[in-house]
């Protein structure tokens, strides 16, 4: 912040001019300035204030670079931009054929590799900082027109000055006129370097508005790709899930065929260990009839329990009414029994 004091003799614009900053820098670059334009002063002291002017415009002007260069490697991060080698990367080595190797990999699809979980913050910090700069800006190129005011105002007050002290003289009005105001040639320089500032205002304060148009544009394309990243995510997942389900279903066919030849040869195998053991004791020509028709009786005995099983095992159960369905009915039947 550069704060100015001015004080001005309208008879002679002699002045006494005041100038405080916290930079040092920028309090020797406007001394420095006034004793090598003091001709320009002497024509005229609100000079000064183009001087002001002037070397704040300047510090703005490395302000946006800085911002416009910040805004360009966020771009970069996420391929949004075709010029990589332009932009040093986030660490500030500022290795070009690095830059476009990642450029070249963004390109080509890299972009779903990377984390923008960070990105997002630092877009909405620069954001932050340019609606700051923006609002800067939108008063600093007001401050042309008001120095304009400004001068007409010193040129009206010395007028009148100069009116007043020559009244009780034989010089006429019109006289002291033409000599209290400033030459064509004073005031047009002085018109001339207000509006060259508004110019370069006007620049900065519309790079800042591209800035920001960027900045939210990238604010959006983040969020893209950060829920494109997500859907990615779920559809692999979703990709495994359908591979566990159909390993998980050929693993329950096997397991129903095993159960099955189980349950088929299992009946005539005990059988089989009862007859060997000398339980029971059969006449030869009766023994295999008696065995198939008992090995079959028992095998569609245990198929017929088994079968029963998976039924009220796999069965669905009734539907839970509704809460607020029953809800409604438990009060209306309250209030019906009341009124009874």
């Amino acid at each position: 912040m550069i704060a100015l004091s001015l004080r001005i003799r309208l008879h002679d614009l002699s002045s006494i001019i005041l100038i405080s900053c916290k930079d040092a820098l920028v309090l020797h670059d406007l001394s420095a300035r006034c004793a090598r334009q003091l001709a320009l002063l002497t024509a005229h002291p609100l000079h000064i204030l183009n001087f002001v002017l002037e070397r704040r415009s300047t510090d703005f002007g490395r302000w946006v670079d800085g911002l416009w260069g910040h805004v360009g490697r966020l771009e970069s991060r996420t391929g949004m931009t075709p010029w990589y080698s332009e932009y040093q990367d986030e660490d500030g080595d500022g290795d070009e054929e690095e830059a476009e190797g990642e450029g070249r990999e963004k390109v080509g699809g890299g972009l779903r590799d990377r984390d923008f979980t960070d990105l997002l913050q630092r877009l909405h910090a620069v954001g932050v900082e340019l609606r700051l700069a923006q609002t800067i800006m939108t008063f600093a190129a007001g401050l042309g027109a008001q120095f304009t005011n400004l001068l007409d105002v010193c040129e009206e007050l010395r007028v009148q000055n100069g009116r007043v002290a020559h009244e009780d003289r034989d010089t006429g009005a019109a006289a002291a006129d033409m000599n209290m105001r400033m030459g064509r040639g004073v005031k047009a320089e002085i018109v001339g370097r207000i509006k060259w500032n508004e110019c370069v205002l006007r620049e900065s304060k519309t790079k800042i508005a591209e800035l920001l148009d960027r900045t939210n544009a990238q604010i959006n394309v983040t969020y893209s790709l950060i829920a494109q990243k997500s859907s990615e995510q779920n559809l692999r997942i979703a990709q495994g899930s359908r591979d566990i389900a159909k390993l998980t279903a050929e693993d329950s066919r096997t397991m129903k065929t095993i159960t099955v030849l189980t349950l088929t040869f299992l009946p005539g195998t005990m059988l089989a260990s009862l007859w060997d053991a000398g339980i029971f004791t059969l006449e030869a020509d009766q023994s295999w009839r008696v065995y198939l028709g008992t090995t079959i009786a028992l095998t569609a005995f245990v198929f017929g329990v088994w079968y029963i099983y998976i039924w009220i095992a796999t069965r669905k159960l009734p539907l839970l009414p509704d809460a607020d369905t029953e809800k409604g009915k438990s009060g209306y039947g309250s209030k019906i029994s009341a009124f009874k």
